[in-house]
């Protein structure tokens, strides 16, 4: 979730927060600022991230923005997995985890917007 509200903030918190040290929290996590900014644009640009055992061993995680009916990002929505260390998963299944996540945040912003409404 932090990379779907990291790629979508303003570049100058982006910025800051890839001037910060990040510590490998496991063999796959990513840390060169260069690469991050690199994964970051990505994700910006693609709507969503996965993240295969970045931040811990075993933890497979996928993420979608959930916005406002005006498009305005609220929070991030995730869908983790516990997996095999070392599983990886095949592009079907990344493809699968964000519809039903990006169905998921539609769900929610429309019934954000009638709750807004009736209010």
């Amino acid at each position: 979730m932090g990379q779907v509200l990291l790629s979508l903030a303003p570049e100058p918190q982006r910025e800051a927060a890839l001037a910060v040290s990040v510590d490998a929290l496991t063999p796959s996590t990513v840390t060169d600022p260069a690469l991050l900014r690199a994964e970051l644009e990505a994700v910006a640009v693609q709507g969503w991230s996965h993240v295969e055992q970045e931040f811990e061993v075993g933890l497979r995680a996928t993420a979608v923005p959930l916005r406002d009916s005006t498009g305005n990002v609220l929070a991030a929505i995730n869908l983790s997995l516990r997996v095999a260390p070392g599983e990886v998963a095949t592009p079907e299944e990344v493809e699968r985890r964000v519809r039903a996540l990006r169905t998921s945040a539609a769900d929610i912003t429309r019934s954000l917007q009638r709750a807004r409404e009736g209010s």
